[in-house]
């Protein structure tokens, strides 16, 4: 658990080669929830530590189109995060809140 008790739900990859660019697709259902996922080689990220950090929330409209056709949010992103090889974890954190500081 870290601050605010927002958990973090982590996962690891291993990235075979520098030359490997990493692709993350994210869906989920829950269209009112924010999402901040954290980056981090070797060593699972925190709210202080991590190499890279993005938000992602669901736009109104997308929402909207998702709900008519029955099926979850879909995101799919590059981490802009150094390329090497290694371990990579990503921490997902949800925040129940529409805005974060």
């Amino acid at each position: 658990e870290v601050g605010n008790n927002v958990t973090m739900a982590f996962h690891a990859f291993d990235v075979p080669a520098p030359t490997v660019v990493v692709v993350i697709h994210l869906s989920w259902w829950d269209f009112a929830a924010t999402y901040r996922l954290f980056f981090r080689y070797e060593t699972p990220p925190t709210e202080e530590m991590y190499d890279d950090m993005k938000i992602v929330n669901v736009e109104e409209k997308d929402a909207v189109e998702a709900w008519h056709r029955g099926t979850s949010h879909v995101e799919t992103f590059t981490p802009n995060i150094e390329r090497r090889r290694g371990k990579l974890y990503v921490g997902i954190q949800k925040k129940e809140s529409p805005t974060l500081p």
